[in-house]
């Protein structure tokens, strides 16, 4: 990852919907459908509850789509997450 998000902003990679658990494909253009689930990639100094590696849930209107290398990533404040997911 070449980001380093800043103050209490975490970045984080949506889980992938393309395929529901019975294995039926979703097509991208179901865009309510976008995922608010995914692990946490990076965090800036200032965020105290969220480690990398976490899966968190956030509001569907949260955070910002970054593109780097090809790749979708959503960078959000701490306080936009709803939840850790607890596996």
């Amino acid at each position: 990852m070449d980001l380093m998000p800043l103050f209490s902003r975490i970045i984080v990679k949506r889980k992938d919907m393309s395929r529901t658990a019975g294995g039926i494909y979703i097509p991208e253009s179901a865009e309510g459908m976008k995922a608010t689930e995914g692990e946490v990639l990076a965090v800036g100094g200032e965020v105290s509850d969220i480690k990398v590696g976490d899966m968190v849930l956030w509001g569907r209107y949260q955070g910002a789509t970054v593109t780097r290398s090809g790749e979708d990533y959503v960078m959000m404040n701490e306080e936009d997450v709803l939840a850790k997911v607890i596996l």
